[in-house]
């Protein structure tokens, strides 16, 4: 049985490049598309068994963040990757707490997308790394050092423990003891809950400056 993805986009011929790439994903993808909030409603009322949803967040008779809600209220088991020309802060923020497990922006290059889709559909979480560089040593979440920021923007990238370590020239097993001290700072029991929590103190602490 093949793959099937549920592909949102009120413009038909960014659809047909997205659905082009989206095929490429894993073997069998059967890419479904939908113009609008209210046919892709109707779809995943009368199809809910969808892998995957993608929606471009820049639809038209919603606001960004109800248009995804109201279609994780149809599918409330199936990941969405959320598309987006911004890319602030505090919306991918909002939208991670509205249920996405992705958020891409539409400036990034096909292969980073197709990636990210990738780590959403096996059970991860992406968020634009641009959303989680590691600041100043005054500005680090909680409690963390330098390096274990930057393994945690690693996580958010959406990279594993091999490739964490080739990127920061470190251990493997290094990388598993700071991941294993981030979890046990943040207080959260996995990777995907570490990015998320992350964000949202960055978010708070923006706020406050």
């Amino acid at each position: 049985m093949p793959t099937r993805f549920l592909l949102i986009d009120d413009h038909a011929l960014i659809r047909e490049g997205l659905a082009l790439a989206l095929a490429r994903v894993t073997e069998a993808v059967d890419v479904v598309e939908a113009d609008s909030c209210e046919q892709a409603l109707d779809l995943l009322a009368a199809q809910p068994e969808f892998d995957l949803v993608v929606l471009d967040m820049q639809l038209p008779g919603k606001s960004r963040v109800e248009a995804l809600q109201a279609l994780r209220a149809k599918a409330p088991r199936t990941p969405f990757v959320v598309l987006s020309a911004e890319t602030s802060t505090e919306l991918v923020h909002a939208t991670l707490k509205a249920g996405a497990r992705g958020y891409v922006p539409k400036s990034s290059p096909t292969e980073v997308m197709l990636s990210a889709v990738r780590l959403v559909f096996a059970g991860g979480v992406y968020v634009p790394p641009t959303v989680l560089e590691p600041g100043p040593p005054a500005e680090a979440p909680v409690e963390l050092t330098r390096r274990q920021e930057q393994v945690l923007a690693e996580l958010a990238r959406g990279a594993g423990t091999s490739e964490i370590a080739a990127r920061l020239a470190i251990a493997e097993v290094t990388v598993r003891v700071h991941v294993a001290t981030i979890l046990r700072v943040l207080r959260v029991a996995s990777r995907e809950d570490a990015v998320r929590t992350a964000l949202a103190v960055r978010l708070r602490d923006q706020a406050t400056v």
